[in-house]
This record gives structure tokens, sequence and C-alpha cells, in this order.
């Protein structure tokens, strides 16, 4: 999890530091990071996720998850419990409510389920990159890109 790799995104911040994703037990893991957010995550900015499946040296990006606007009521709204104990996790000042402001944040030992992820699962076999993508509204600019790189099998 890291500096997005493909040329298209070598311009753009990748805020992760100190990354460290370490097996929990048989059906958790814990992460830990640093990050910047220059901006505040607010109603400016949309999120989006792309997808790389790698199959005998070819690649191709897919658009996973389209531009959602104002990521953090959004993952408020639907995923409430898990936001608030990351952003409780991170230090944000008020966890349950938006914006979240600009400044220096750091994770550690975040434990979260890694079987039970019915509702981030990729309808694909092989080795996936997942680009998670955070763009200004006004400009279509992209701020932020994080990469990481799985091995994913449908279950």
């Amino acid at each position: 999890m890291g500096q997005c790799t493909s040329p298209e995104y070598a311009n753009v911040e990748s805020p992760l530091r100190n990354v460290k994703l370490l097996k929990f037990n048989h059906t958790a893991k814990s992460i830990s990071f640093d990050f910047t957010l220059h901006k505040p995550l607010d109603d400016n900015i949309c999120v989006s996720l792309k997808i790389q499946r790698m199959s005998n040296g070819v690649s191709r990006e897919i658009p996973f998850v389209p531009r959602i606007p104002d990521p953090c009521n959004v993952l408020l709204k639907h995923y409430r419990s898990v936001w608030v104990q990351l952003m409780s996790n991170i230090g944000v000042k008020r966890p349950d409510k938006c914006p979240i402001p600009a400044g220096n944040y750091s994770v550690k030992n975040f434990v979260f389920n890694s079987v039970e992820d019915g509702a981030f699962s990729i309808p694909m076999t092989g080795k996936i990159i997942i680009r998670t993508l955070l763009s200004e509204i006004s400009t279509k600019k992209n701020i932020i890109c994080v990469e990481s790189v799985t091995t994913h099998s449908i279950k």
C-alpha cells in the first residue's frame, strides 16, 4: 500500500508513510500508517476506485467505483461504526462528524476483519492492483492516489 506506480499518477500525491500491515489472527489484520491531508475531506472532494488485473504481463485498468462526492458523509452514513472507529483511532477530534480537517494523522494497529469483505469483493481472480483516488470536484484534478496490490480469489 502506497504510492501509485502508473505513470499517469506520477504527479499525484500519496500521503501515506510508515505503512505496516500485519496478520492479527486467522480472521483479522492490523494496519498502521501516518498520513497528511493537505485539504479537508469535505463535500468538495470525491473518491473513486479503479482496479487493474495483471495477467500474463498484460494489464488493464477498469473503473470499479465511480466518482462518489463527499466520501466522508457517504462512509459515515453507510459504514458508520467502522468509519467512526477508524476516525477515532486516527485522532480526528470529532470522529462522528464531517468534514475531516486537513492535518497530520496516524493510524496505529487498527484491527479489521479480513475475511468477511463481501461489501468490497472484487469479482475476479489473480493479481489485482486497487487504486483509490481523491479528486477535487470542481477541477476533477486528482489530489491523492493510494495503491495496494493483492492476490484475489472469488469465494
